[in-house]
């Protein structure tokens, strides 16, 4: 009996300690809304939500979103409740926005905007917008964890929508997607006609050790042109 007891006494142990662990490393980014339709006009708008999901201390959110260059370019982005400030870092394709809490960390206990980002319609379509999330890696979108410095972020969601974009705007998408091939078709061109100018015009050298006529006056017979061309006898003596 005492044996039974001892057993269900730590396996209750080890069952507390699994769960304080795994609620100690939890914590969540989504995107809102996930999904919608943006008219001629309009910017996508979407919202970063921070789940603290157990209420952990952190010293700060990195939300590194990414996104097709081709179709959206970030216009905006406002802070929301979580962080009175932000830090926004953008590159090609990615924006990376950052919120940190003070010295002695900051905890939530439920779900809380972190921020607003607004997004230019540059072309039609569908389009998509994650985070650039590994597991485990702290330098992409990651929660760190009071004076750890510890990952907290075990998920992400992400939106897709469907964006329409205004005809002035879709027209410099097509043209900007055009203008590299026209560049390269150019400079093909450019190449090939250096290279046939080139060769037609390049001078033409004689071989060695061939017999080249002499050029024959077309206005005279051959025979007058021989007779010119040789010495006649000069005057004698007494004549």
């Amino acid at each position: 009996m005492r044996r039974l007891l001892l057993l269900v006494t730590v396996q209750l142990f080890l069952l507390l300690m699994t769960s304080s662990l795994s609620k100690a490393q939890a914590a969540g980014l989504y995107l809102t809304p996930t999904q919608g339709q943006v008219k001629a006009g309009e910017n996508l708008t979407v919202q970063i939500m921070l789940d603290p999901k157990e209420g952990e201390l952190i010293d700060g959110v990195d939300a590194v979103l990414i996104f097709d260059t081709a179709k959206i370019k970030p216009l905006e982005v406002k802070a929301g409740k979580a962080f009175k400030n932000l830090v926004t870092k953008e590159s090609s394709g990615r924006v990376q926005i950052t919120g940190l809490a003070g010295k002695e960390g900051q905890r939530f206990s439920e779900v809380a905007d972190m921020a607003l980002v607004s997004f230019e319609i540059l072309e039609s379509g569908k389009v998509e917008v994650g985070f650039d999330f590994t597991s485990g890696i702290t330098t992409d979108s990651n929660v760190a964890e009071h004076k750890s410095g510890k990952d907290l972020l075990t998920s992400v969601v992400g939106g897709n929508y469907s964006v329409q974009a205004t005809t002035v705007a879709q027209t410099f998408s097509i043209l900007r997607r055009a203008v590299p091939v026209l560049a390269a078709a150019f400079f093909l061109l450019a190449v090939f006609a250096a290279l046939f100018w080139f060769f037609k015009n390049r001078p033409k050298r004689l071989a060695e050790d061939v017999f080249y006529p002499s050029p024959v006056p077309l206005d005279r017979l051959p025979d007058q042109t021989k007779e010119e061309t040789i010495d006649k006898p000069g005057p004698t003596e007494g004549s």
